[in-house]
């Protein structure tokens, strides 16, 4: 059985200024951005505003909850308006279907896209595409940064 150390961790006891770990990292603040949202009849394209992210933040977990949205096909899908805007950074694509459902932020297909940096203040935003849905949609975001709010 080996013993071995994780990236940031061997950069962290190092105590090397040129291996220092960025503050989000090792010893940033966490906040949450937690929001409720009942859709009536949803339509397809239809955008959500969940919360703010501001310059600096970087989404470290959360998830996504719904109820039976009543949908035989939908999608649920997150991410952003920042200046380089991407409306799928944090979740690419959740279908929906007729049973409670929890999705796990971020849930993205590369591993290097899970931790993105914003860029500008912006909006945290939930796209609905597919058929019309109805039901609740609870939020619930880990967000990172080493200024203080």
């Amino acid at each position: 059985m080996a013993i071995v150390n994780g990236t940031n961790y061997a950069k962290a006891i190092a105590g090397l200024p040129s291996d220092l770990l960025s503050l989000e990292v090792n010893r940033g603040q966490v906040r949450v951005i937690e929001d409720i949202y009942e859709c009536d009849s949803a339509a397809n394209s239809t955008t959500i505003n969940v919360g703010r992210l501001f310059v600096g933040d970087r989404i470290v977990g959360g998830y996504i909850l719904h109820d039976s949205l009543h949908a035989t096909a939908g999608d649920i899908i997150l991410g952003d308006d920042c200046s380089t805007a991407d409306p799928n950074r944090y979740v690419v694509t959740a279908t929906v279907v007729s049973t409670a459902t929890r999705i796990n932020v971020p849930n993205v297909g590369a591993i290097d896209t899970a931790h993105f940096t914003v860029d500008a203040d912006c909006n945290l935003q939930i796209l609905l595409t597919g058929a019309a849905l109805t039901g609740t949609i609870r939020t619930k975001i880990l967000v990172a940064n080493a200024a203080e709010r």
